[in-house]
């Protein structure tokens, strides 16, 4: 039987350990050759006068122009959006990709996170609710909530948010795993093992929260 929970998108984040300038060209062009299915960038020269706060959120490379993949990139970070993958090893494999040419480029990795949002478009609403909610919210028409815990050394992020489409309940659940905080410059194998860790974290979430609620 079809599984009703599906995963929606990845949207991966590798945070650099320094605020650094790159030659923005440069760099969209190794990553195009790692990743042609991401279509041309849009480049962005940042004026140094703007202010620092400023500067550090602007993007300076964007590849928006494939659906299913997209890339956005700035002086601190970069963050790769994954949507209609038919396996999580498919996103791990085009981080590992990235990681190449940053480390090409000088730019070390400190941190990464890693959201995996899935997705349920009728479910029984009755049924969740008695298991994750109490009092008052026992009697609500929908829900959105979240809860944190630290495990491993990992920052762990579950939500979920219940809304209503065609008066269809719509369940959308998230779980957040970062490593923010980490001291260290986190080499290949750092990240692979993270990579593998959040997937298997994930996959462990959907697969309890599909027996929750029956679907």
């Amino acid at each position: 039987m079809e599984e009703k929970l599906k995963l929606k998108n990845v949207h991966t984040v590798l945070f650099f350990r320094n605020t650094i300038e790159y030659n923005s060209l440069q760099v969209a062009n190794k990553i195009l050759s790692k990743l042609p299915q991401l279509g041309q960038p849009n480049i962005f020269n940042l004026p140094k006068e703007i202010p620092n706060e400023i500067r550090k959120q602007a993007p300076t490379i964007i590849f928006n122009n494939n659906k299913e993949v997209s890339l956005n990139m700035t002086i601190v970070s970069l963050e790769l959006n994954v949507s209609t993958i038919e396996s999580m090893n498919e996103s791990r494999d085009l981080v590992l990709l990235l990681y190449d040419v940053l480390l090409e480029e000088g730019i070390q990795i400190q941190s990464i996170g890693i959201v995996h949002d899935y997705v349920c478009f009728d479910f029984n609403f009755e049924k969740i609710k008695t298991i994750f909610y109490k009092d008052e919210i026992l009697q609500s028409d929908l829900v959105n909530c979240s809860w944190y815990k630290k495990e491993d050394g990992l920052n762990i992020w579950k939500v979920i948010n219940v809304e209503e489409k065609n008066y269809k309940k719509v369940l959308n659940a998230r779980i957040d795993i970062n490593n923010k905080g980490n001291q260290t410059e986190m080499n290949k194998e750092d990240l692979n093992s993270a990579l593998q860790l959040s997937y298997e974290r994930a996959v462990k979430f959907k697969d309890e929260l599909s027996r929750k609620i029956g679907e």
